[in-house]
């Protein structure tokens, strides 16, 4: 595990770069992927800029719209997501376990 110091205001807080985490006789070493980072970052302008990241008022919104930004968000989450199959990093959380990407 790497880890590096950052001072901020005075408080020591730990930024992990790298994991080993060994389980049996078998070991994964995670690595930060700036990557992922602008994915998360995309999405959360995404739900910050649409209905979707909005509570539903079911007086004044027009539900079509709702609706249709919900499928507009997973479709762009999709296109994200499938962009990052040719990285061939691996990661944690897919269905299954540890997988290639």
């Amino acid at each position: 595990m790497r880890l590096r110091g950052l001072a901020k205001n005075g408080v020591k807080s730990y930024e992990i770069n790298e994991a080993d985490i060994g389980i049996g006789n078998s070991k994964i070493t995670i690595v930060r992927n700036c990557g992922d980072m602008q994915i998360a970052y995309k999405l959360w302008v995404e739900l910050s800029t649409r209905k979707i990241g909005l509570s539903i008022d079911l007086d004044n919104d027009v539900i079509a719209e709702v609706y249709d930004s919900w499928y507009e968000f997973f479709k762009m989450t999709r296109e994200l997501v499938d962009c990052t199959h040719m990285t061939g990093q691996v990661r944690l959380g897919e269905p299954g376990g540890v997988g290639m990407l």
